[in-house]
């Protein structure tokens, strides 16, 4: 008899079942298997296929993707053709035209690079949804990997009166070339900080009926660039490289240098975008002049950042570049800036940033600096102010807080475009990772183990003398000295330490050290010394002890007010309040025969009775708030007794101005050699609140111009205005009980902005007695009119709401129109509107809309700019 454990026999019912889920689970293994297996030989496959076309740069980078891609590329193949369609552009060349592009191609293949010329263009005609539009084409590149495969790079000119998706000049080029997604993003972010950038996009290219995919397509450089980042036209330079490209086919060899001397920016002029327009247009031409003077004294070592370059921008941009491994941008072949015509600075444009790389070293880092004067980055990060800035941007963007609010706040685009990637390229990757490693390797440039050394070098009663060198990548700032019991002791010159190139020796400079009534000196002491220091533009404090013994023993303004440091300190009649941080104008009558420039950082007050007489072309700046406080019997007067003066300019004030029963009369608008502004009064980023003003006689474009500021204007007259009366430009405000009487042009003149206007009357206005153009949005309410040329004109994609207007004795009444044909149709809805003696009571332009009193008015015109204004 076998005896049976007890287990066994309960066990035994269960074994079939346990036998049948070994089999279960040996089958799902080997149907996981079959799927990893296949999803491997696919993308092999696919990659291959993608290689053969040229959509892969090389099959290595492809096997690279598919293996971090992993199980990846199928959701994403699916993803991609479930996808919305993008955008669809068709290209038509005729057979000729494409011949003599393939043949550019081939040379282009042959040498390792493209070199073009105007005679490359070729025509061809653009259809974008249901519209046709004349172009013109040519490939577009440097290197020939724009033109591998069947996917080569296009730069595309629209001819005529139209534009493309609002634009008249872009590039079409495959997504590799700037790296796929990454390039989007680059752009994203520049726009999220208020930075100049690009429009980018993905689109589904068709060329001479062949499909030809997903592209890139990147917004060029041109007046529309500028005015969709809501900033004046203006002119946009480069450093020429046509020598660069040139010297490197002539040679056939590549790098950055050449023993013919020919590369790099040492040999490149300054150029600009759309020169022949330029050279037609005098102010424009004036502008380009200008900003190009400012580059060369840049380069040439003859002016800081600060004087050239709009600082803060600029600090933010390289930033950026570090943190989205976008340093490409960086070279000078890629440079572009815009010139601000107001402030009289560049701000930089974002462009070819191919994005998405890891970062080695930040671009201000003394081993990523090359030891080639003439390398412009370099220029840059010499300038100690501008350092500040950037070291204090770097700390902003490597908070690993900025990366996630950064790929937050893109996300709905961020899979848009990726989806639409996955149609063609189900390989592509985004890693959010590669931001967040550039940020740890920002914060370990940020925090070096030790910074300086420091020698003592001799001392005498009231002074220590050292010698110290900057021994790491970034500046640094000597706050000053340590001993113990003694106050810190602080340097009687200069602080900042740079850094040397990785390559050469570090640099010493000597520092004096006041110690006068502090302790009394002994050079045995020295050993106990301590320098206390920062990273220029640094938060953490950090000490470094002195050596106690020497290191050795030893044997440089234009006439522009933007640009000019303040001088209100030589005005007799300017009394600075440090307490309060203030600045007042005493009572009394002042002559003022030169600018008078007033500094950041305070508030500007005057009263009753002040009268300020501007003469010989001067001006006021001020870059801190007014608080011009008048009364009604004696208000505020600020003129011009022989008609030369070039009014006021506030700019970058954070805090509100104030005006009140102030008289600007008789006044200009700044204008010097690069630099003209169109108000006899202007704010620019500087907000403001104006009652009981009065603004007549003035001779400029504008009596008064907002720019990009919030304001308010109450029971203000403007009269006998040159040209216009008011001008606001990309700004938030409103007008109330105020009047405009004999306005040379437009009375009220809204371009970008929010605005609304309310019981005001407006006489004998030469053109506009209420304008908005520019995708302006403005509210009008109980309004009067008289003798206008036009009443109410909304155009350019502007949308105008009145509610209660009378209108009398004008040309004509509402128009409706485009003008700039970039922005596109306008809108107008009116209530309660009554005509008496106006001319021509609607004029609407088809596609534009009017509704009076909730009905449709009927188009009557096809282009009410020429009937206007007239063809030209």
């Amino acid at each position: 008899m076998i005896l049976k454990r007890s287990g066994d026999s309960l066990l035994a019912p269960l074994r079939p079942l346990f036998r049948r889920r070994r089999l279960m689970g040996f089958a799902i293994l080997c149907g996981f298997s079959l799927v990893v297996g296949g999803t491997a030989l696919w993308g092999i496959y696919y990659g291959m296929y993608l290689y053969k076309l040229g959509a892969a740069v090389s099959l290595a980078d492809f096997v690279d993707d598919v293996v971090a891609s992993r199980l990846q590329i199928i959701p994403n193949f699916v993803a991609g053709k479930l996808a919305p369609a993008p955008p669809r552009l068709t290209l038509d060349i005729k057979h000729t035209d494409f011949q003599k592009l393939a043949y550019a191609r081939e040379i282009a293949l042959q040498r390792g690079l493209l070199l073009t010329s105007p005679d490359d263009l070729v025509p061809a005609t653009l259809r974008y949804r249901d519209g046709t539009a004349k172009v013109k084409v040519r490939l577009k590149g440097d290197w020939a990997d724009h033109l591998l495969g069947e996917k080569w790079s296009f730069r595309v000119k629209v001819k005529g009166a139209n534009s493309v998706m609002g634009m008249k000049v872009f590039s079409l080029h495959h997504p590799r070339t700037r790296r796929f997604i990454y390039e989007w993003i680059y752009h994203q972010a520049l726009q999220r900080e208020g930075l100049l950038n690009l429009r980018y996009e993905f689109v589904d290219l068709t060329v001479n009926g062949k499909s030809l995919g997903i592209y890139a397509l990147e917004e060029h450089f041109d007046k529309r660039l500028i005015e969709r980042n809501e900033r004046r036209e203006g002119p946009i330079l480069s450093f020429n490289e046509d020598l660069h490209w040139r010297d490197i086919h002539a040679t056939g060899a590549r790098g950055r240098s050449s023993p013919t001397g020919l590369r790099g920016a040492r040999a490149s002029y300054v150029d600009a975008f759309r020169m022949k327009s330029l050279r037609g247009n005098p102010a424009q031409w004036d502008q380009f002049l200008a900003a190009a003077s400012l580059l060369e004294a840049f380069r040439a070592g003859e002016l800081p950042v600060s004087q050239v370059f709009e600082t803060k921008q600029l600090a933010m941009y390289f930033a950026l570049l570090d943190l989205l491994g976008a340093e490409h941008s960086a070279s000078w072949i890629n440079l572009r800036f815009y010139y601000n015509g107001i402030t009289a600075r560049l701000e930089p444009i974002g462009f070819d940033g191919n994005a998405g790389s890891p970062l080695d070293h930040p671009l201000g880092s003394s081993q990523s600096l090359s030891a080639d004067d003439s390398d412009l980055t370099a220029m840059f990060f010499a300038d100690p102010a501008f350092f500040a800035e950037y070291v204090a941007a770097l700390e902003r963007v490597s908070d690993p807080a900025y990366v996630d609010a950064l790929v937050a706040d893109i996300r709905g685009g961020l899979d848009r475009n990726l989806r639409i990637l996955y149609k063609e390229f189900p390989y592509v990757r985004f890693d959010e990772g590669i931001f967040y490693r550039n940020q740890e390797t920002i914060r370990n440039t940020l925090s070096p183990v030790k910074g300086l050394h420091a020698y003592y070098d001799g001392a005498d009663p009231d002074s220590i003398r050292l010698e110290i060198a900057n021994l790491g990548a970034l500046p640094v700032e000597v706050l000053g000295l340590t001993y113990d019991g003694v106050p810190r002791i602080e340097p009687t010159s200069p602080r900042i330490l740079r850094p040397t190139a990785f390559s050469a020796s570090v640099a010493y400079q000597p520092l004096v050290f006041a110690i006068a009534g502090q302790l009394v000196w002994s050079d045995e002491m020295a050993g106990d010394l301590r320098v206390e220091y920062r990273l220029l533009g640094g938060r953490a404090l950090h000490r470094e002890q002195v050596f106690p013994w020497p290191r050795r023993i030893h044997g440089l303004t234009a006439s522009n007010p933007m640009r000019r440091p303040p001088n209100a300190r030589e005005f007799a009649f300017i009394e600075f309040d440090e307490a309060s941080r203030s600045i007042h104008v005493r009572p009394g009558s002042w002559r003022v025969d030169r600018d008078l420039v007033l500094p950041a950082g305070y508030r500007v007050h005057a009263g009753p009775g002040t009268r300020i007489d501007l003469v010989n072309s001067a001006a006021i700046v001020s870059s801190s708030a007014l608080e011009l406080r008048g009364s009604p019997d004696l208000p505020i007067a600020i003129e011009s007794s022989d008609g030369t003066g070039q009014g006021l300019l506030v700019v970058g004030a954070a805090e509100k101005s104030i005006l009140e029963y102030v008289t600007f009369r008789n006044l200009g608008s700044p204008a010097r050699i690069g630099w003209a502004l169109t108000g006899a009064v202007t704010f620019y980023e500087s907000p403001v609140a104006i009652s009981r003003a009065e603004f007549s006689g003035n001779s400029s474009e504008d009596a008064l111009n907002i720019v990009r500021s919030d304001f308010t204007i109450d029971g203000c007259l403007f009269a006998d205005t040159a040209s216009d009366a008011f001008d606001a430009d990309f700004s938030d405000g409103a007008i109330h009980e105020s009047a405009f009487t004999d306005t040379g042009n437009d009375a009220i003149d809204v371009s970008g902005s929010r605005v609304s206007v309310s019981a005001v009357r407006i006489q004998r206005a030469g053109d506009k007695a209420l304008s908005a153009g520019e995708h302006a949005a403005l509210t009008v309410r109980d309004v009067e009119v008289t003798g206008a040329a036009i009443g109410v004109a909304s155009k350019d994609r502007s949308a105008v709401f009145v509610d209660g207007l009378k209108l009398r004795d004008s040309g004509v009444g509402l128009a409706v129109f485009v003008k700039k044909p970039e922005f596109g149709p306008a809108s107008m809805e009116v209530i309660g509107v009554t005509f008496e003696g106006v001319g021509t009571e609607y004029l609407v332009e088809t596609g534009s809309h009017l509704a009076v009193d909730g009905r449709s008015i009927a188009p009557n015109g096809t282009d009410v700019k020429a009937q206007l204004y007239g063809s030209g």
